[in-house]
């Protein structure tokens, strides 16, 4: 397909290397069925969907990254409050009734 019928806001690098969670034949299958549509005709309506399913991809590429880095603990401040409340209960562990 020429490159002078897709926009350069389209970014058509989603489609460089599969996404986890996504089926990447299906999206590889429906990206050409849009680029088929497009070389046909009604280039205002299959540009809609095909930026509406680059958009979708890049939004789950994006929201897969985050998940991946909330599961390895980056981004979130849980490692210093992990290791404080062990001290914080050996503290209260030894403690009275009466001083609580």
């Amino acid at each position: 397909m020429p490159h002078n019928l897709i926009p350069k806001d389209i970014d058509m690098t989603v489609f460089d290397a599969p996404i986890n969670g996504r089926c990447w034949k299906q999206d590889c299958l429906r990206r050409d069925d849009l680029l088929l549509m497009l070389e046909k005709g009604n280039k205002l309506g299959y540009m809609s969907f095909l930026r509406q399913l680059v958009n979708e991809m890049l939004q789950f590429r994006s929201a897969a990254a985050l998940e991946e880095r909330r599961q390895r603990g980056q981004g979130i401040c849980l490692l210093f409050m992990l290791f404080e409340w062990q001290y914080k209960t050996q503290d209260y562990v030894n403690v009275p009734l009466a001083q609580l």
